[in-house]
Parts: structure tokens; C-alpha cells; sequence
């Protein structure tokens, strides 16, 4: 669905393979392979897309729920497997267009790391918390080694990431509030 839905947003915004590609620094081969669905990105990779398109990770991979749905249940929460890393993000909220707040977790195999996550617009931002484990975060240069109870809030509009140094698997919540909402 990731790939249909790139697909779909890239036309009705007018946009060539081409132009994608120079908004995303993703290459025009692989944006056509994800189009086509022969190629699951990274998602690191997916949030450049995304961003590219002006939207959320959570818009092109979640499917637009009723707005009176108030139970997910767990094999309804939509999961984005990174094939590189193999974290696993999962989005525990609805997307509907209407508000700011992305709920998601993120599992960690030992010695993961997602790599650098575009920034968001500015005046988004996140609050974590180590459910399980121990996890790097990295926000640019800077880095803050968690464990298992800790949190962290950081603005969100500069390059951020995780990172497992464990040989255990890590679980964190990740709380986004973007400053709106069409992005």
C-alpha cells in the first residue's frame, strides 16, 4: 500500500519520478521499484519521501479510520518493517488528518539503528520513553543513552534517530505533536 499511496500523492501533486527524486535524495529507480511495490524502502528512506510529499510517514502507511473508532486493536495498528534494520514502527494512533499527535513504538533487534530521520517542520516535538531496554537517541551531534523508565523530549525539527547498543531487543513510545497538521 506504502508504494500505491506514493504513487497516488506524487500525481495529484504534480509531480514527475524526476522531481521526487531531487526533493528526496531518493533515487529515480528506487521511488519507481517502491511505485510499483517491488521495493520496501528503509525507513529512513520512506520519512524523505514522505516529507517530499508533505506528509507523514504515518499518512502514507496508516489507512484513514473512521473518527468515532476508538479501539485498535493490535493487528490493526499498522507496521512499517525497515528490511535493512529491521525495527519495526508501529503506529498505536489513528491518522486522520485532524490533529497534530502521532502515538508510535518503535522495536529495536539488538544492535539496531534506524539512521538519521529528516527533520520535521519546525515547532514539532517528541517526547520518548524506553518501554524495554536501552536506546540511543541521537539528535545531530548529540547523543543520550536511555534505559528502560527513561524519557526524553526534543524539538523535532533537526535530524534525530535510535539506536539499540544492546544485545536484547529495545521497545520505545514515541509521542509526536507537529506544530500542523498537514505535515
Amino acid at each position: 500500500m506504502f508504494g500505491i499511496k506514493v504513487g497516488a500523492l506524487r500525481k495529484s501533486s504534480g509531480m514527475t519520478l524526476k522531481d521526487l527524486s531531487a526533493e528526496s535524495q531518493v533515487s529515480v529507480s528506487m521511488l519507481s521499484e517502491i511505485e510499483r511495490g517491488n521495493r520496501q524502502p528503509t525507513i529512513d528512506v520512506a520519512c524523505r519521501i514522505a516529507k517530499a510529499l508533505g506528509t507523514s510517514l504515518s499518512q502514507l502507511v496508516d489507512e484513514k479510520p473512521s473518527l468515532t473508532r476508538l479501539v485498535i486493536r493490535a493487528e490493526d495498528q499498522p507496521v512499517l518493517v525497515d528490511p535493512k534494520s529491521g525495527i519495526r514502527r508501529i503506529s498505536l494512533s489513528p491518522v486522520s488528518g485532524q490533529g497534530n499527535l502521532e502515538f508510535l513504538r518503535f522495536e529495536l533487534p539488538p544492535k539496531a539503528a534506524s539512521g538519521s530521520f529528516p527533520p520535521h517542520e519546525p515547532g514539532t516535538v517528541e517526547y520518548a520513553s524506553v518501554l524495554k531496554g536501552e536506546v540511543i537517541v541521537r539528535l545531530e551531534d548529540e547523543q543520550y543513552h536511555l534505559h528502560e523508565g527513561d524519557c526524553i523530549y526534543y524539538k523535532g525539527d533537526c535530524a534525530h534517530g535510535f539506536e539499540n547498543p544492546a544485545n536484547k531487543i529495545a521497545c520505545l513510545h514515541v509521542i509526536i505533536n507537529r506544530s500542523s497538521s498537514s505535515y
